[in-house]
């Protein structure tokens, strides 16, 4: 039997791609983590109007491990390394009358297919949520945001929800 101890493996280029506390902790340098990687929450209601496919404002960064995520003005994730990722949503739409509501994932500004629609019945005033998951191929720059749209008739309150997503490793 043989052991090996050793408190960092590096590639021959110097990069390091594992190491020890020397208390049995790893981590590694980028090698084997799912980053970057981000959630980002709805804080405020957000009144969203019938029939137009609106942004939704997910304005409360819970995580960003590397600041790709802007939670202040654009509302979306833009990566910083080509890549698969893989991305959820959910969106909570308040109690009111029957609608359909479908959630999107929108690329550098245009539709995906991933999405959900669901006719929801408000007549016993129950609240609505929706979940969308897609893997999307990205390339440096580009972006991933959420949309979402309604036929109420009239604005509908977006209340809670949350966007979150990471980069796959061996994709």
């Amino acid at each position: 039997m043989s052991i090996l101890k050793v408190n960092t493996i590096k590639d021959k280029g110097g990069n390091t791609l594992l190491s020890s506390d020397g208390a049995g902790a790893i981590s590694s340098g980028g090698a084997i983590t799912n980053t970057p990687a981000f959630q980002a929450q709805i804080s405020v209601t957000q009144a969203v109007p019938t029939g137009v496919f609106t942004k939704i404002q997910f304005n409360n960064e819970i995580f960003d491990t590397n600041s790709a995520y802007d939670n202040s003005t654009n509302y979306r994730f833009t990566a910083p390394s080509a890549g698969k990722y893989l991305f959820n949503a959910n969106a909570h739409h308040a109690a009111g009358t029957t609608t359909t509501f479908t959630l999107k994932f929108y690329k550098n500004g245009s539709n995906l297919n991933a999405s959900l629609s669901q006719l929801v019945n408000g007549t016993n005033n129950s609240d609505w949520s929706q979940n969308i998951s897609s893997i999307i191929d990205l390339s440096v720059d580009d972006y991933v945001e959420v949309y979402v749209n309604h036929n109420r008739g009239s604005n509908s309150n977006f209340e809670l929800g949350q966007f979150e997503g990471f980069k796959l490793i061996g994709a």
